[in-house]
């Protein structure tokens, strides 16, 4: 899918952007009681979604909301052993907790980022450079690399990118 949709032409493209986000906001509504009600309250019905404007009428999902209402955001279709909880990095102050989904959202999202790097020349086992969440205990060691042998990444933690630090990145 993601290697073919470069050649999709504008309406192809519009067309599908449609009906996966109808899909994944059906699937909303119909398994995670926070969407149910704030869809509710809003008037939005996404099965009623015609165009990708219709989607102004989604109501916006807060980092608030993250916080006061986890348990209501993950799939009641889930099983809890299929959850892998999660935290953003924390840069604002307060790290945000949240579910993937084992064995499926980290090989989409894999998939997604190597399909995209491919279009600008990436090659597996290329060498790599990533700035993002990847090196989760660099605010224990204040270090900011890791290493990827397999995949031949480097990968530098985007908690410790600031203006001071900037030259440890670049040597």
């Amino acid at each position: 899918m993601a290697e073919a949709s470069p050649s999709w032409s504008e309406s192809d493209l519009r067309e599908y952007q449609l009906r996966e986000l109808r899909r994944t906001l059906v699937n909303a509504a119909s398994y995670c009681p926070f969407y149910s009600r704030s869809f509710a309250k809003a008037g939005f019905r996404p099965d009623a979604m015609m165009s990708l404007e219709d989607f102004a009428g989604c109501p916006s999902l807060t980092k608030q909301d993250m916080q006061q209402h986890f348990n209501d955001l993950t799939s009641t279709e889930i099983a809890d052993s299929q959850k892998l909880y999660i935290t953003t990095g924390g840069s604002t102050g307060v790290p945000v907790g949240f579910h993937l989904q084992k064995g499926v959202s980290r090989p989409k999202e894999q998939a997604f980022l190597e399909a995209n790097w491919r279009r600008a020349g990436y090659v597996d086992k290329a060498r790599l450079a990533l700035i993002r969440g990847h090196v989760t205990d660099s605010r224990a060691r204040d270090n900011i690399i890791a290493h990827d042998a397999t995949r031949n990444w480097l990968m530098l933690s985007s908690y410790h990118l600031t203006d001071e630090r900037i030259p440890e990145y670049l040597e």
